[in-house]
């Protein structure tokens, strides 16, 4: 399967609820190119009000819980402040994951959701589903931040990303959500 741009397959974006985010600058300049996978640092509800907040002057796309809701904070046709790098706040959007980078606490609801988001996205803007065009934020700022972690399973999300049936492929570390 060609991995650099798949098929435009008739897709509906994932449910997501809408609260607007503080510190983002309005219609971006540049064409999406790409998505960046964050963690939090902490929980779900304590990042939105972050991105919220007067102090935060930062702020994200989407935020995934580990339950697998998604909240949206910058419009995707907007720069949302998560790269600390010019190229990436510009074509990027990012991805922020409820948890920590050095603890594993992924969930199978959270890949699955997040992982649907992001088919969404490539598809939509015609961002190839490959490793070069989804990165972590460690690859883009080694030297400033370690997320999303060593425990994030690569290979799995892109599995997803790309539509792997769930019967083709399993991820038997990450905690099911009770």
């Amino acid at each position: 399967s060609d991995l650099y741009l798949q098929p435009l397959m008739a897709q509906n974006k994932p449910s997501v609820s809408f609260t607007p985010a503080r510190y983002f600058t309005s219609k971006r300049s540049r064409k999406i190119s790409y998505i960046i996978i964050h963690t939090v640092e902490g929980s779900y509800s304590g990042c939105i009000r972050w991105f919220k907040s007067a102090k935060s002057k930062v702020s994200a796309h989407y935020i995934v819980s580990l339950d697998g809701d998604i909240t949206q904070m910058v419009r995707d046709k907007d720069k949302a402040w998560h790269s600390g790098t010019k190229l990436y706040n510009g074509e990027g959007i990012g991805i922020e994951h409820e948890g920590w980078a050095h603890k594993n606490t992924w969930t199978d609801n959270q890949y699955r959701a997040s992982a649907k988001l992001t088919r969404y996205l490539c598809l939509k803007y015609r961002i190839p589903m490959d490793r070069g065009h989804i990165k972590g934020h460690q690859e883009i700022a080694p030297k400033r931040r370690s997320d999303p972690g060593p425990y994030f399973d690569w290979d799995y999300y892109m599995k997803l990303v790309r539509g792997q049936e769930a019967n083709q492929i399993g991820r038997a570390s990450c905690r099911e959500r009770v």
